[in-house]
Parts: C-alpha cells; structure tokens; sequence
C-alpha cells in the first residue's frame, strides 16, 4: 500500500499526467525541481515538432555526462555518475523519459547536438498528415447485377 501511495503523489506532483506501470512518463515538460520555467522550449505546429532542451538544468551532471535518445515516441534523458575508488561518494544517477506527439512520424525524428559537451540539444520531428493506414475501397454499380440488393451503410 505504501508503494501505490507514493506512486499517487508523484502523480500529483507532475501534474497527474504521468502512466504508472513499467514506464512513467510525462506530456508536460518538466523537471523535479519546480523553478525550471525554461528547460524547455517545445514548439508543436501542425507540421513539425520540436524541442529545444537545456541541460544545464541538470546541475549535478556535466553535459557531457547526459545521454539523450530517442525509443518509440519516448525521449530518453540518462546520466550516471560514480566513484568506484573513493567509497564515500554516493552514485547519482538521472533518468528522465518524455512523451512525444502521437502524430508525429517516427522515421524523421531527428536529435542535434552540436558536441558532446553541448549543453543545448533539439529534438526534431515531422508530423505524419493523415492518421490511420490508408486503405482501399472496391466501388462497385450493383444496378447492373440483375439481382437484388441491400444497401447496408451510407456514406455521407
């Protein structure tokens, strides 16, 4: 009971859209720390998506540090620290995931950073114009059948 009531909080936390189950992830853009207005600049037009996101939000960590991919529609932010020589350092470890459009073609998702050590990182996608698989339709004149005929469903 104690693990769903701290599943609930960081829920109300981040804004009560997150999933709970194997991932948790976030719509909305934003870090634990709530005095981080800009980490993240999303621009969602009809035909593209793009983020510009700031790692020097992430104080602990260098940028050199921060891995970012991308798997599915999910961004991934990752980094590691530790100190295997010195046993008093504690390992930090950052781990953020964030939910990209459902509209958006995952074949053009593309992430820019000029170096390794860059702090500012742009995510990149277009937008996929319809929805759906497209499909195909037989029209048939059913008049010219001499037999009869229901016409189930219209179109309008």
């Amino acid at each position: 009971m104690v693990l769903r009531n701290e599943i609930e909080k960081n829920i109300e936390q981040f804004g009560g859209k997150a999933t709970v189950g194997k991932k948790k992830w976030s719509k909305n853009w934003e870090i634990p720390i709530g005095t981080a207005k800009n980490f993240v600049q999303v621009r969602n037009d009809r035909d593209r998506f793009e983020a510009n996101i700031d790692l020097n939000y992430f104080a602990a960590f260098q940028p050199e540090e921060i891995d970012i991919s991308v798997l599915g529609y999910d961004i991934q932010i990752y980094a590691n620290q530790e100190n295997p020589d010195d046993p008093n350092y504690s390992t930090r470890r950052l781990s953020r995931q964030y939910h990209l459009p459902e509209d958006i073609d995952l074949n053009t998702v593309n992430i820019s950073r000029e170096k390794q050590t860059s702090s500012q990182v742009g995510v990149f996608a277009k937008k996929t114009l319809q929805y759906g698989k497209p499909i195909s339709l037989a029209v048939v004149d059913l008049t010219k059948y001499q037999r009869p005929y229901v016409i189930m469903k219209t179109f309008t």
